[in-house]
């Protein structure tokens, strides 16, 4: 550490330099002997924040005398003149108070949008935390405010989960974090007054000497977010001890994150019109159960999935599921999976193979019947031309996508009503005017019998033919502000140059399914 000294409002002011260990390659933190400012100043370290992006704005042969002389002095300057020209010389980043507070990572608290309106119609009451597994709680009641769907609830807790009783109060303003856990006290005195002792008092049972109370409380305000210069409703959660005979602390703070369509939104300005599209996927296996799983993310707002088998132990050499889920149907389990990473997705496995009967010929039919786009990645030319026929005068878009052997290569054809069809792709490909993905020896390996090999390849080929899956998917909807897509076919050679083919092929004229 090397300590120096700057002018601060006409006094000296200690400044430190702490080195990290890979010091040049990483920035020295600079902070002071004391808090001074309201923003970008860690109110419980005392170090500023100087740089926008630390891992990428500072370069080797920068210094800590630069970031001193260049950065904080232009900082404290603009704190003397006054708020304004602090904010005027920021980068376009919010500083909400509750990031600065120190938590116990041990658990995490889960809040649903009910409880993130900026107006609320109570300021007080009675809540329920209802303890799931790991480290999430998850805030389900607040009387005034109101209680979460059970279907929301059951996605992050089990039956028989613990369940937390306490209050929660909304403050007027933040509590200070520079303040510590005085700062939390302070807030719940504000607005709780003499109540917060008596209700500790209660918490002691009669004839015993020596006890220790407990209240949890969430504390909910209004702090700058999510963006620059706007508000949003957050919450933190507090468990307020106190033994007999002293004075009430906070044991531990408790984290919150926001858990809501509209949060998930932000982190997806270019799709927030995927809240109205179906997918259906045929085949979830190492192709199709990557692109479920990327469009769940990606926030599709329902898929259906198909496919028939069970989930060999040795799939885990390239699929998405553990190995632990060996035996699982496939369709179900990535299923699970789906709504583990979006909790607000409706997902629906089906395990049943396609053409196979009327049963399964019924369920196709009733998914495609509001399906925006219809999905093969089963790698069979059957099933492809099965869907092909389905699809064809609907409005459907239609992508069929594979493998060859030995995760060799790759294809994706796009069928957008009233463009090409499968059969003009295929035709194109038997005439080589678009070329055929290389293909490697099929697999002897028959772990179920003879009828179904395995299918041989590294996870990686079939992870990037996913990703340009998914892709393609979300440009086939063209109701986000992604850019669309220019061709409708792609080729993939993963052992050799070109890698990446694509073109737009036209409809063939001799094609007996264009008139």
């Amino acid at each position: 550490m090397v300590v120096t000294e700057v002018h601060f409002r006409g006094e000296p002011l200690a400044i430190s330099a702490s080195y990290p260990h890979a010091y040049p390659h990483f920035a020295p933190t600079i902070g002071a002997d004391r808090y001074l400012l309201d923003r970008h100043q860690d109110p419980i370290g005392h170090n500023f924040c100087l740089l926008e992006n630390p891992g990428g704005d500072w370069e080797p042969w920068f210094s800590a005398a630069y970031l001193i002389a260049e950065l904080l002095g232009p900082l404290l300057r603009d704190a003397e003149k006054g708020p304004e020209a602090v904010r005027a010389g920021e980068a376009d980043m919010p500083e909400p108070a509750s990031a600065l507070f120190r938590y116990d990572p041990a658990t995490i608290v889960l809040v649903p949008e009910q409880f993130l309106v900026q107006e609320l119609p109570a300021k007080s009451g009675t809540m329920t935390l209802l303890r799931g597994t790991g480290r999430i709680c998850l805030l389900v009641d607040a009387t005034g405010i109101g209680e979460i769907e059970p279907a929301l609830s059951q996605r992050f807790t089990e039956p028989g989960a613990i369940r937390w009783q306490g209050r929660w109060v909304a403050v007027d303003a933040p509590p200070r974090p520079e303040a510590g856990s005085e700062g939390i006290l302070a807030a719940l005195e504000v607005a709780e007054g003499q109540l917060l002792e008596r209700r500790l008092r209660k918490k002691f049972p009669q004839g015993k000497r020596r006890h220790e109370a407990m209240i949890r409380f969430g504390i909910t305000f209004l702090e700058e977010g999510p963006s620059r210069n706007e508000q949003r409703r957050t919450w933190l959660f507090a468990e307020i001890k106190q033994m007999r005979g002293e004075k009430p602390r906070v044991a531990r703070l408790l984290r919150a994150h926001a858990l809501g369509r509209a949060e998930r939104a932000r982190r997806l300005p270019e799709l927030p019109a995927l809240t109205s599209a179906h997918v259906v996927l045929i085949g979830v296996g190492s192709l199709g159960g990557s692109v479920a799983l990327e469009l769940a993310k990606a926030g599709v707002a329902k898929l259906d999935l198909f496919d028939d088998d069970l989930y060999d132990v040795n799939n885990s050499v390239r699929h998405v599921l553990p190995a632990t889920l060996a035996g699982t149907p496939k369709a179900l389990a990535v299923a699970e999976t789906c709504r583990a990473l979006n909790p607000f997705i409706e997902v629906c496995g089906h395990d049943l193979a396609i053409g196979d009967s009327l049963p399964a010929a019924e369920r196709l039919d009733r998914a495609l019947e509001t399906a925006t786009v219809v999905i093969d990645t089963t790698g069979a030319l059957a099933v492809a031309r099965h869907l092909a026929t389905k699809a064809r005068g609907s409005a459907a878009t239609l992508i069929v996508a594979g493998l060859t052997a030995g995760s060799f290569g790759g294809d994706v054809f796009v069928v957008a009503p009233g463009a090409a069809c499968l059969q003009c792709f295929l035709r194109a490909q038997q005439r080589q005017t678009i070329p055929k993905p290389p293909e490697g020896e099929r697999s002897a390996v028959t772990p179920i019998g003879c009828r179904h090999p395995a299918f041989a390849g590294a996870g990686f080929e079939a992870t990037e033919l996913a990703a340009i899956v998914s892709r393609r998917t979300i440009q086939a909807l063209e109701t986000t502000s992604y850019p669309a897509a220019q061709n409708n076919w792609i080729v993939l050679d993963f052992r050799a140059a070109p890698h990446f083919r694509e073109g737009q092929l036209a409809p063939d004229p001799d094609c007996e399914l264009h008139p």
